[in-house]
């Protein structure tokens, strides 16, 4: 024999249930036979599985009535194809002991699943009616108060170097992308009300490693990150807020109450609870350089705590908040919150994170639901008949030509902050009476306004003229409605184009225009504009810079 014929035949296992062919010629390999009694070995585990399963589906559609008819007949039918291939069936007679143990076993494991589906189903109910009567209660309630540092404490010092020596930081992601937001993952950070998320200073070549895989090592200021030492902390109040936290952020607002800034904070928090992903139990949300003036306990009804309320109830209905999660302000450079597990988005300047369709959708839907449920019958009845009369008679978005189409004109008169007043107002009221025949409008809306009001005013203009101001932020109070509520216009009138965020941020709500090239009174600075004019868009350059843009941005026109 040669050597591959030796090798094969150290190889085989040989046993009574085989036989064994010897090869013809020499390099021939040798042909394996099953006899019966394997064979029968073989398709015996199969008649036994088939008559078990044929017998529990028998007893439990006889007897309990949860096997159709369908699925008896394909069990017998495999049984019966089984016997076929064996041309007897006297082996389910030898092991039919074998059989009936099966089928016992079989329903003893099916009962057991069943009872525990049971239970878990009914705890499912429970957990369920438990959470929508958590979620009503909070619903029921009005949005809580930011800051209230109930349930934590700071640190001790001893504490915090503890949490200091362990605390590895890291960032991963982005984790989460929806409503064109993409959120990173950040463990082990902290933030006061300066501009950097702060990490451990020893972790200083690993962090910055992981921020530059991940493109974040040149993010704008606010959310840059940079380390930190135990004795930069000095004698700060450090709060060291466990679980899962969000961070979002108002673009250095610490100490004023700009309501654009203050959006894009709580706007984008409102496009994450609404961007239609599995929501996250949230334990904590950090409000990044937001000062605490924005939500003063004394004016519950106005712009702030409006938009706040809307949040929150979002929020809540949508199972992110619950009664245990709590709210900061981080503005102060004495308060540090160190954080063991955060969310954030580093995007900046808009209203809603980016202004998905999706987040506007949602918000112009809890919008009206807030309107509803926060003021009289009377005003709502005398606003949305009002506002469809209008778009049932064309409401005119767009002036092609003069005509004498009883358009709503106003105009936005600004009474805090840089006034950006009209220098010639008479002369623009003139020429708005041209396209009307109406008297044109004055309103205005303050930090003393309530949110009802400011939705009532933005709803009562077809074309609104106004100035660049943070004031337009009030725009997302518009009530439009594709089919029934037209968009409204409006006009922002500027010396030269400061920046489009407005534009950005409400064309979705308005027919928006910016028309720029208008005098300042200032002679100097009207001729540094010159400059400004001939950009080919709204940033700055050597020419027209910033201390050009914020001269004529506080300029009357």
């Amino acid at each position: 024999q040669s050597d591959t014929e030796t090798r094969l035949e150290h190889s085989i296992y040989f046993s009574s249930d085989i036989s064994f062919n010897m090869p013809v010629r020499a390099g021939a390999f040798p042909q394996i036979t099953c006899s019966s009694a394997q064979k029968s070995r073989e398709t015996d585990s199969y008649s036994t599985l088939s008559v078990s399963v044929l017998l529990y589906s028998g007893w439990m559609f006889y007897v309990r009535g949860h096997t159709s008819i369908t699925q008896l007949l394909a069990v017998f039918l495999a049984v019966f194809a089984v016997c076929l291939y064996e041309w007897k069936c006297t082996v389910l007679i030898r092991k039919r002991y074998r059989v009936l143990m099966l089928t016992f076993a079989m329903h003893v494991f099916f009962s057991l699943i069943r009872t525990f589906r049971g239970h878990a189903i009914a705890l499912k109910v429970h957990l369920t009616k438990q959470t929508l009567e958590q979620v009503q209660q909070l619903l029921s309630k009005p949005a809580p108060e930011i800051n209230s540092f109930i349930g934590i404490n700071p640190v001790s010092s001893t504490a915090f170097n503890l949490w200091y020596s362990s605390a590895d930081p890291g960032v991963y992601g982005p984790v989460r992308q929806a409503a064109e937001l993409s959120w990173y993952k950040y463990h082990n950070v902290c933030v006061t009300g300066d501009d950097h998320i702060r990490y451990r200073a020893k972790d200083f070549n690993r962090f910055t490693g992981m921020l530059k895989r991940l493109s974040l090592s040149k993010v704008t200021a606010p959310y840059r990150s940079s380390p930190f030492t135990l004795h930069e902390v000095g004698n700060s109040s450090v709060y060291i807020l466990r679980g899962q936290t969000i961070i979002v952020q108002c673009w250095r607002a610490n100490g004023g109450t700009n309501p654009a800034h203050f959006m894009f904070a709580f706007g984008k928090l409102y496009a994450l609870l609404n961007d239609g992903l599995e929501h996250y139990a949230i334990d904590s949300v950090v409000f990044f350089q937001c000062g605490k003036h924005y939500l003063h306990a004394t004016n519950r009804s106005g712009f702030f705590w409006s938009i706040w309320h809307i949040v929150y109830l979002s929020g809540a209905s949508r199972g992110w908040f619950s009664n245990s999660t709590r709210f900061y302000f981080s503005s102060s450079l004495d308060i540090m919150f160190c954080m063991s597990d955060a969310l954030m988005d580093h995007s900046t300047g808009l209203s809603f994170g980016n202004n998905s369709g999706m987040t506007v959708k949602a918000w112009k839907t809890d919008l009206m639901q807030f309107f509803h449920s926060n003021n009289d019958s009377k005003i709502l009845s005398n606003l949305l008949p009002t506002l469809v009369k209008h778009t049932s008679t064309g409401r005119v978005t767009q002036i092609h030509g003069k005509h004498a189409d009883c358009l709503r004109m106003a105009i936005f008169l600004r009474q805090e902050g840089k006034r950006r007043a009209f220098a010639n107002l008479n002369e623009v009221i003139k020429l708005m009476e041209e396209y009307t025949c109406r008297p044109v409008e004055f309103f205005n809306i303050s930090s003393t306004s309530t949110g009802v009001e400011a939705i009532q005013t933005m709803n009562d203009f077809d074309v609104l003229v106004t100035p660049h101001g943070s004031h337009l932020t009030n725009g997302i109070f518009i009530l439009t409605r594709d089919g029934v509520i037209k968009k409204p216009s409006i006009i922002e009138v500027v010396a030269t184009c400061y920046n489009e965020d407005f534009l950005k941020n409400l064309r979705t709500f308005a027919n928006y225009r910016i028309t720029a090239g208008h005098d300042v009174q200032d002679a100097r600075l009207q001729n540094l504009l010159i400059a400004c004019e001939q950009r080919k868009n709204c940033e700055q350059n050597d020419v027209c810079n910033n201390t050009i843009l914020s001269q004529a941005k506080g300029s009357d026109l």
